[in-house]
């Protein structure tokens, strides 16, 4: 080739290039924010677009390529070619009647031209770094060192763009996006996203693939057997995904504590479908609205075992769930039972800070925060939901070491949710400075009148220095009220400093100022333990 036809070929490039990174990105702003009263003055708006796509053009098909570039010009004017019929599909759809289905359906048929551009577009991202960042989020395109590492991995055995049974008349098959950082030495995450109705997974691989390119995930993006999702025999789909999955699991080495299930219109109603009905969790029942206008009625029923309720540093519980959820959207109603199944409680506590903090303690209610829903219409909704205990519930720390069971009830709202009933304390042993204790039995109340301040009712036994002690404690975590009784008998000061520090009767001096100071030492003692 001549110098001059060499330099015709950089100016067609450099000119077509970015006019249709551009047009691609007004497609996909389109996509995003499509409103059917507003495609006419999308059209509009997009018109300078549009014209600078066909005017650079021009001089891209008019150049003379070499064989060698040869299938990059035809990937660049494919992908053009789709996008010039994009906008001329939306141009019509603005003006479709209402016999051809209205600019709604017209628009939807339009852009299905974008995932044929971007397919068409995307083996050039290995060899031009500006289509590179194009396919990735906005907010690692200025990443230089993962552009050079999407370049360097591109040749790379199993990486970019596959389809497996997916051409655009089949049906069943699915479309796999490998990032061209991958690493078989390590796990990756793994993305499953699932089309709309009508759709297909090697359209639908597009939607997500900036997202899994910039994360380094693997995506895979399957289609339904039929024309949409099985959702009335969810099995029938979930079959094939599990199938496509299991494929991809013995080439490509996946995180299996890292996937995602997603999917759009239909496909989102099987992810539900496929993701909570093939693990550990069900879920039936009816979402019904019998008038245009009138609320949504929900019916639905989940059961799950051995779920995970709570987890933080501290505190873990699984359990069965077996719920129901009734009423309009405004007016919902949760009931049910929820049998806890795993439950540990293992927070350390400092013995010396529970006698230095005089300040007055307030409920911990950490927990009930974290269960609050504080939106709409979750936030509204009344719960009925009994707890009980299948397995006693652990208490494993420095200071205690027993179980407890709970025969409670959740109450109240979304918002302000309240436990009722009673938590039965199982023979338990706390270790204080002094020696151990036993709780032979008690019961934790949490009455309807006054919920968030339960009551304690338990017995404790110990033995110390030869005197055998019995404790009664009552009362509130804030307001303990501590009794003791020795044999043989001991006067309240030698028997509260013997409980708390171990010390015999006849040590040390000041029996008053003992006997003060042990009540104080108790009661706040009480207040950490409760």
């Amino acid at each position: 080739m001549s110098d001059a036809q060499n330099e015709a070929l950089i100016d067609a490039v450099d000119a077509l290039l970015p006019a249709l990174l551009q047009a691609l990105e007004a497609l996909s702003f389109i996509a995003r924010h499509l409103h059917p009263p507003l495609i006419g003055e999308l059209v509009e708006q997009m018109g300078p677009v549009e014209a600078r796509l066909a005017e650079t053009r021009a001089g891209f098909d008019a150049a003379v390529w070499p064989e060698h570039l040869v299938a990059f010009r035809d990937h660049v004017r494919d992908a053009a070619e789709a996008a010039r019929s994009a906008f001329a599909a939306l141009r019509a759809a603005s003006e479709a009647s209402a016999e051809a289905g209205g600019p709604v359906f017209g628009a939807y048929r339009a852009l299905r031209y974008l995932p044929r551009a971007m397919e068409s577009l995307y083996p050039v991202s290995a060899m031009l770094p500006p289509v590179s960042r194009f396919f990735l989020n906005e907010t690692k395109r200025d990443d230089a060192a993962l552009v050079e590492a999407l370049a360097a991995g591109a040749t790379r055995e199993g990486t970019g763009v596959h389809h497996f049974g997916n051409e655009k008349g089949q049906r069943g098959g699915f479309s796999l996006y490998v990032p061209e950082t991958y690493d078989a030495a390590r796990p990756h995450p793994l993305i499953v996203a699932c089309h709309g109705g009508s759709g297909h997974g090697r359209g639908f691989l597009w939607s997500w693939l900036r997202d899994a390119r910039s994360a380094g995930a693997i995506l895979l993006s399957p289609t339904s057997l039929d024309s949409t999702w099985s959702l009335m025999e969810p099995e029938q789909d979930r079959a094939s995904l599990a199938r496509m999955m299991a494929h991809v699991e013995t080439r490509w080495n996946i995180d299996a504590s890292r996937i995602l299930l997603t999917g759009m219109s239909d496909g989102g109603t099987f992810t539900y479908l496929a993701g909570l009905g093939g693990g550990p969790f069900t879920v039936a029942g009816t979402i019904a609205s019998v008038l245009p206008g009138k609320e949504a009625r929900f019916d639905l029923t989940g059961k799950g075992r051995n779920l995970l309720l709570f987890r933080d540093a501290d505190l873990k519980i699984r359990g069965d769930s077996d719920l129901r959820l009734t009423g309009l959207l405004n007016k919902l109603t949760l009931s049910g039972e929820v049998v806890v199944t795993d439950g540990r409680y293992t927070k350390k506590f400092d013995f010396l800070s529970l006698l230095k903090d005089t300040s007055r303690p307030r409920g911990d209610i950490g927990m009930m925060q974290t269960l609050s829903l504080s939106d709409p219409p979750f936030r509204d909704m009344v719960m009925r939901i009994k707890i009980t205990g299948a397995q006693p519930f652990l208490i494993r720390n420095n200071l205690a070491s027993g179980s407890v069971r709970p025969d409670l009830r959740l109450g109240g709202t979304g918002e302000l949710p309240v436990l009722i009933g009673r938590i039965f304390v199982d023979p338990s042993r706390i270790t204080l400075p002094a020696g151990r204790l036993t709780i032979e039995s008690g019961v934790i109340t949490f009455s309807e009148n006054n919920p968030d301040r339960p009551r304690f009712d338990l017995t404790a036994k110990s033995r110390l220095a030869g005197y055998d002690i019995d404790m009664q404690i009552e009362g509130t975590a804030e307001e303990p009220v501590i009794t003791l009784t020795s044999q043989p008998p001991l006067s309240d000061s030698d028997l509260l400093l013997l409980v708390l520090t171990g010390q015999p009767p006849g040590v040390g001096t000041g029996s008053g100022r003992r006997s003060v100071a042990g009540m104080n030492m108790a009661v706040y003692l009480g207040r950490g333990l409760l």
